[in-house]
């Protein structure tokens, strides 16, 4: 029986180092996944994505992209892109979502910042009416997965702000609190852990004279 006692214990302990190693590697692995994809979003610094923008086939792409731009009273020429191209449609007669490389970062925020104070409900694009058209930072497909998320909880939870800039993923769950920065999984399970659940709205009663 001692014997069988000391051997279980011998177990036991190579359990703990073992379980220990594999903390340790799987940290390392998330480290090594957060570099990679801190790499992939830096590549993407100065990009934008273009959504809902119809187009007809042969159509110049980079024209298109400076109409759209003129829509919102932002003054973009050839000289400002670097490339741009459309990605492939999710579905048939979608409009695809086009990636604009701009030269300068200052080009790509006034762009986005003149979008979302307009927010136009339809664009008139070289005397083309279009529906509601979208220009968003271009994520790398991690931050994109997590931005997706942190907006789902959003609105189950009490979650004031979420919002991206140059890339970065950022929180504020209310005002005056302090901006909170999503990199993984963990941040997004303590985000929604230290915010409460988003009440549903009391119907307005109206009062009859």
């Amino acid at each position: 029986m001692a014997e069988q006692r000391k051997e279980n214990a011998e177990l036991q302990k190579e359990n703990i180092a073992l379980q220990a190693t594999c903390r340790a590697q799987a940290k390392e692995i998330d480290n090594l996944k957060g570099r990679v994809n801190d790499l992939e979003q830096y590549t993407r610094i100065n990009n934008v994505i273009i959504k809902g923008v119809p187009l007809q086939r042969k159509e110049n792409v980079e024209e298109r992209v400076i109409a759209c731009a003129r829509a919102v009273g932002v003054v973009l020429s050839e000289n400002d892109i670097d490339e741009c191209h459309c990605l492939p449609a999710r579905r048939a007669n979608a409009a695809p979502n086009i990636v604009v490389k701009l030269v300068r970062r200052k080009k790509k925020h006034e762009m986005l910042s003149a979008w979302k104070k307009k927010r136009p409900a339809s664009v008139s694009i070289n005397g083309q009416s279009t529906d509601r058209i979208y220009v968003e930072e271009h994520l790398s497909p991690r931050n994109a997965e997590l931005y997706y998320q942190m907006r789902q909880i959003q609105k189950e939870r009490d979650i004031r702000y979420v919002w991206v800039r140059d890339g970065k993923i950022f929180v504020r769950i209310k005002d005056g609190g302090p901006k909170l920065r999503v990199t993984s999984q963990e941040c997004i399970h303590e985000i929604e852990s230290n915010s409460s659940t988003r009440q549903p709205r009391t119907p307005t009663t109206i009062r009859k004279t």
